[in-house]
């Protein structure tokens, strides 16, 4: 059984082995959270809860989506893709029902 701070660092090893490949640099908080750059000033914030991982998307100043996915398969994805902040938009596409 994975417990919640496992998956934690899971999710930010992930993000700092795919960080270089983002606009900026991610950035993390005390809370086990971290947030990740894409293009055009946007950005995801993920937040590690346990099995799941909230995801908080935006876009400047205004969220454009937002859905809790599972941690494992978001920590996969990440590693697949190479683009942190693109797995996590594929992600967030999928969990609200838009695959591609």
């Amino acid at each position: 059984m994975t417990s919640t701070s496992d998956r934690a660092v899971a999710l930010r090893r992930a993000v700092r082995r795919t960080g270089a490949s983002d606009v900026e640099p991610p950035s993390f908080s005390p809370d086990g959270g971290v947030t990740v750059h894409g293009p055009a000033a946007r950005r995801a914030r993920l937040q590690p809860l346990g099995q799941r991982t909230r995801i908080s998307l935006s876009e400047g100043d205004t969220l454009v989506g937002e859905a809790e996915v599972d941690s494992d398969t978001l920590v996969a994805a990440i590693d697949a893709r190479g683009a942190t902040y693109d797995a996590v938009a594929a992600a967030l596409a999928v969990e609200n029902g838009h695959p591609g």
